[in-house]
């Protein structure tokens, strides 16, 4: 499931749920999480920022996009990596975010609508 943003949006916010096995990853433990994306045509990461734990024991994590996170158009490839007590780190598989460029505007535009394609995108 990928998840759609405009260039320069910085809300709402990234919620996900980490899972092992399809089951929640308690998240009591870990040091740290992590957000990364990169886009899907570079090895570069153009985001390695922390993550805050929304809630520990249900896996629930969020990502505030900030600066320039979404300034360039693309398709990226995004995860989240947790680092565990003992300090070993577990990746999340990746997932689709695409920045878009806002479409130009029309006046005969009757209505506009926000459309999200991820579950897990918050409003808060």
């Amino acid at each position: 499931m990928g998840i759609d943003l405009f260039k320069g949006t910085l809300s709402p916010s990234l919620t996900d749920t980490i899972q092992v096995d399809g089951l929640p990853f308690d998240l009591t433990g870990p040091l740290a999480v992590t957000f990364k994306m990169r886009l899907t045509t570079s090895s570069a990461t153009k985001v390695s920022a922390a993550a805050t734990v929304v809630s520990a024991a249900a896996g629930t994590v969020r990502y505030d996009w900030a600066g320039t996170d979404t300034d360039t158009p693309g398709l990226y490839a995004a995860w989240w990596t947790v680092t565990l007590a003992n300090g070993h780190l577990q990746d999340t598989p990746e997932f689709d975010l695409e920045i878009i460029e806002h479409a130009p505007s029309s006046t005969d535009r009757k209505s506009t609508r926000l459309n999200s394609s991820h579950a897990n995108i918050s409003y808060a």
